[in-house]
């Protein structure tokens, strides 16, 4: 069956090729060892030359076989040596809804590798995810998607130079503010945005991206609104903006932060407590009263 399969992706007929990458993909849908021996028998190579098809079918089948096979972490590697990313990224741009999705799915299980991250960053894929959120406006699935692979990146010098150029944080504030409630399911989003916000703000060129998209009224609102673990991660963001720049500390000020920091003191959880005392003893206002 496997030697099978090999020959019809190497005939050149796309619809033969088309159906084997719909088997493998089928095969390989959470089953470790078939993706392993799929990737032995040579497919990962193969269905990366299928991503540039013409034949839209043969590509988005092609696709959603190559994001099977990437929940395997050996073949996270043999995709990017393969070549595959730049096909990746071109599906990501250029085609159709599912399989924009496999690809961004594809690139999220890359990216948990730290050595793929630069080369995902090189490739242009950040500014065509934000493109995706911006085009998906409330789809839960696409930013969940998008926002992990983005807290990934934060690690790679390249990708956080890509990241700023693009106005990622500025983009994916204004559509998770608008796009979601602060209540589940899509609190998951927030907690996952600002997770992101705070391993951004911790690197120089970030914490500058972070604080001038104008983030403060959104974190402040978390602070006051969001689950707790959202909470702890603005307020953690704003204790990084602000020990850089005390402007953030006197903006949430005005927005009332103090208050909502006050209220986690006496009815949060421990590690919101702690949170909230370290953002209170940077805020100006405070320490005037100390």
């Amino acid at each position: 069956m496997i030697e099978l399969l090999m020959h019809k992706l190497k005939s050149g007929i796309p619809y033969y090729q088309r159906t084997a990458a719909r088997e493998i993909s089928f095969r390989s849908y959470e089953n470790d060892d078939n993706r392993i021996i799929f990737a032995k028998a040579g497919a990962i190579p193969l269905l990366t030359d299928l991503l540039t098809e013409a034949d839209s079918r043969t590509q988005e089948q092609a696709v959603a076989a190559l994001f099977h096979l990437s929940f395997s972490e050996e073949n996270t590697v043999s995709i990017v040596w393969s070549g595959a990313l730049p096909g990746i990224v071109q599906v990501l741009k250029e085609g159709g809804l599912e399989a924009r999705e496999n690809a961004a799915g594809t690139i999220l299980n890359l990216s948990l590798k730290k050595e793929n991250r630069d080369v995902i960053g090189i490739v242009g894929a950040v500014p065509i995810l934000v493109e995706l959120v911006k085009e998906r406006q409330g789809c839960i699935v696409i930013h969940k998607t998008v926002i992990n692979i983005l807290s990934s990146f934060s690690s790679s010098r390249e990708a956080r130079v890509a990241i700023c150029k693009a106005e990622v944080v500025r983009i994916l504030v204004e559509a998770i503010g608008t796009g979601y409630t602060l209540e589940e399911p899509q609190s998951e989003i927030l907690e996952l945005a600002t997770y992101f916000l705070v391993t951004l703000s911790l690197y120089p060129e970030g914490n500058v991206a972070v604080g001038e998209a104008e983030v403060v009224p959104f974190l402040v609102e978390v602070i006051g609104s969001g689950s707790s673990e959202s909470k702890k991660n603005a307020a953690e963001v704003l204790v990084n903006l602000g020990s850089r720049d005390q402007k953030y500390l006197v903006e949430a000020q005005e927005h009332g932060v103090i208050g909502k920091l006050m209220d986690m003191l006496q009815h949060g959880i421990s590690s919101e407590k702690r949170r909230a005392r370290d953002l209170l003893r940077l805020m100006p206002l405070v320490r005037l009263l100390l």
